[in-house]
């Protein structure tokens, strides 16, 4: 079995693994507090029929969640979210509701934790940190022009991204130094109809060599030609499974942009030398040129270091957006969970995401990164 199917079966049993529990638990819990089986039941059904949803997740990589978001009301779809994370949190309360006795204050004293749990997850959820890197590489030419990236990545538009969110950070960009922008994938969260506002407020990033951006998995929930059309109408260039010559004054910059992984979540180094090739200027050495692998899914990183790529930027798994010091949920499924990585010259930068696709971080902040490659 792969690593890839591994992950999902892995994925497909948590998720069962949490709507059990949480249903199971929440009932017990309300029937522990009004002695009536009936409203144990009843609030076991609603348990089990609102988190259904989370299970279509691993299994259809998000298609029918995006199909709900659309059809639903926003005020709905932020409901059923918010129940859901409402029951999930139920397990965390769970060893400590056992031990206290059911009364109206010990409800009462529970209903004040979760209003205080919930409003320091709500800070963490809309704070924006930004992330300073700099990469000493003895292997550029002696010309080379020092080099600050702009990295934005998992923007998801849409009911946890709006507007005027996006408008503030993209003011806080334009405050920073820097000199090329891109943008690893997942800019919407389910809907092309966000696309377009989003795009009107990335034009506005004042980026001196450009703004460049790939897709990513969200890209293909709904109606990808449309998103598709959408970059190429728009000041963004995107870079699909091709790459792009920038010139920094007399440093050659070559951008390689690689499409999402559907198929084992693996960038092949075929994928990558085809989108080398793909941009008819022909291939200057790789001494000449410093070249940059734009892949939403990190594990493009694997294939890149072989190359000799020297950096590769990503995004995708959001650094698993809970994390309780070392341990986190990326780290139990991706090899790259989030922050720089290094191997044999080769560098990985895996942002954790600007937006959130659940509306629900602890310890994991969102962030924006400038990296600055220098000789």
């Amino acid at each position: 079995m792969k690593r890839s199917e591994r992950r999902f079966y892995f994925v497909v049993g948590f998720v069962i693994l949490i709507l059990a529990c949480s249903g199971i638990f929440a009932s017990h819990e309300v029937f522990r507090l009004t002695e009536n089986k009936g409203l144990a039941g009843i609030w076991w059904g609603f348990c089990f029929i609102f988190q259904m949803p989370l299970l279509l997740i691993p299994l259809d990589k998000g298609r029918t969640i995006g199909f709900i978001g659309r059809v639903l009301p926003q005020a709905v779809s932020l409901c059923l979210v918010a129940w859901n994370l409402i029951q999930i949190f139920s397990l965390l309360l769970a060893p400590i509701l056992i031990f206290i006795p059911a009364t109206p204050d010990s409800v009462y004293g529970i209903l004040i934790f979760v209003f205080i749990f919930f409003s320091i997850v709500f800070r963490s959820t809309h704070r924006v940190v930004k992330r300073e890197i700099s990469l000493k590489l003895g292997s550029l030419p002696s010309h080379w022009e020092p080099l600050t990236i702009l990295h934005i990545s998992d923007i998801h538009s849409g009911p946890f991204m709006r507007f005027s969110q996006l408008e503030k950070i993209v003011g806080r960009f334009n405050k920073e130094k820097f000199d090329l922008c891109v943008v690893t994938g997942d800019v919407v969260n389910h809907s092309a109809q966000d696309l377009g506002w989003t795009l009107d407020l990335l034009e506005k990033i004042n980026s001196r060599l450009g703004t460049y951006a790939i897709m990513g998995n969200h890209e293909y929930i709904d109606n990808e030609k449309e998103i598709i059309k959408r970059y190429r109408s728009s000041k963004l260039e995107l870079l699909l499974g091709s790459s792009k010559i920038i010139m920094n004054k007399l440093s050659q910059i070559r951008l390689i942009g690689v499409d999402y992984p559907f198929e084992d979540e693996m960038t092949s180094k075929l994928e990558i030398e085809k989108a080398l090739l793909s941009s008819g200027e022909g291939l200057t050495s790789k001494t000449e040129e410093f070249r940059i692998l734009l892949s939403h899914h990190p594990n493009g990183f694997i294939s890149a270091r072989e190359l000799g790529v020297p950096l590769t930027l990503s995004g995708h798994t959001h650094g698993g957006q809970i994390k309780f010091g070392r341990l986190g949920v990326a780290r139990l499924l991706y090899e790259f969970a989030m922050g720089l990585y290094e191997h044999q010259g080769s560098y990985l930068f895996v942002n954790a995401g600007l937006g959130n696709w659940l509306p629900f971080r602890i310890n994991v902040p969102c962030e924006y990164a400038l990296i600055t490659v220098e000789r």
